[in-house]
Order: C-alpha cells, then structure tokens, then sequence
C-alpha cells in the first residue's frame, strides 16, 4: 500500500514498465493523472462515476472542467507551482 504523501509521477511509472492507464484504473479510490500542461492523460471509473462522465471519461479534458468557477482563473498557476514543488498537499493549499 502506499503512503498517502507519496507523490508518484507519470515517469516512476513509465519507468517501472506498468502501464499508466492500468495503474490508474487499479485503484481503489478515485485518481486523476494531470501533466503539466493541466491535461488529464488517466481517470479511473470511480473518478468518472464521481463527476458524471461516461468512459473515456475525462482522458483529454483539461483538469480545468473539474475546477470550480471561482477559483478557475489561479487554478493553473497552482498547478504549475505544485509541477515545480511537487508534494502531497490538500487541495485547499496552494
């Protein structure tokens, strides 16, 4: 199991040789896989039944559809903060 501060990027995976899609899709709880540029390459089902989407789900969307308008405009400087600092953190800490 792993330790919920661990921050494991789309390159560790890739690396190990596990397919990223089906890392994702073996969770247990819901988990987006975003990239730098806010696109999401990986949803789980849990995710996609969490916000409605039928399959691929929200493969290709930016992560933006998912943010609330009233934070939608600092979103992706948060976002390129948490790139250059990675770490596990709330969602409510930028």
């Amino acid at each position: 199991m792993l330790d919920e501060n661990v921050v494991i990027d789309e390159t560790t995976i890739s690396e190990s040789g596990i397919d990223v899609v089906d890392f994702v899709n073996q969770l247990a709880d819901a988990a987006i896989l975003v990239g730098p540029d806010r696109v999401i390459s990986a949803s789980n089902m849990h995710v996609n039944r969490l916000f409605g989407w039928d399959e691929p789900g929200l493969t290709g969307q930016l992560i933006d559809v998912l943010i609330p308008t009233s934070v939608g405009t600092s979103h992706p400087d948060w976002v390129s903060s948490f790139f250059e600092r990675p770490a596990s953190r709330s969602m409510s800490e930028n």
